[in-house]
């Protein structure tokens, strides 16, 4: 999926499958701000074609999620953690295994302990108890 033939108008994000080629709309449509880190990626790759694992790295963590709990900005918390909570519920193989190893294994981290406790739902509650038993 090439960057600039993203929608720009509505998007029926309820009946989409969260999966590795839709991640990039989804991820647009549920919080608009990102649109500034998908821009870097595209920059730096010449596209979001393959670059999963950046997107959701440095869009959706570090973009949206890491600065939703150190600010402690509850609605933007509990966005982050709904999203999450379907993209593992919905998500490929492939999506699946980058929200593991780029959200999930932060989440797992003592110092979102609160955070997670607070508001994750069951799907990620269970990740992230997998993640820190090892």
């Amino acid at each position: 999926m090439h960057f600039d033939r993203l929608p720009t108008g509505v998007v029926d994000s309820e009946a989409m499958v969260a999966d590795s080629e839709n991640f990039p709309i989804l991820l647009l449509h549920e919080f608009p701000d990102v649109y500034g880190h998908l821009l870097q990626i595209v920059e730096d790759n010449g596209s979001l074609d393959g670059s999963t694992y950046s997107i959701v790295s440095v869009a959706f963590w570090w973009g949206i999620f890491e600065p939703a709990i150190r600010d402690n900005a509850d609605h933007a918390m509990r966005s982050a953690f709904a999203f999450l909570e379907r993209c593992l519920e919905t998500s490929d193989d492939f999506l699946l295994d980058a929200l593991q190893i780029r959200v999930v294994e932060h989440l797992a981290s003592a110092q979102y302990a609160r955070s997670v406790d607070a508001m994750a739902g069951p799907v990620t509650l269970r990740s992230v108890e997998i993640a820190r038993n090892g």
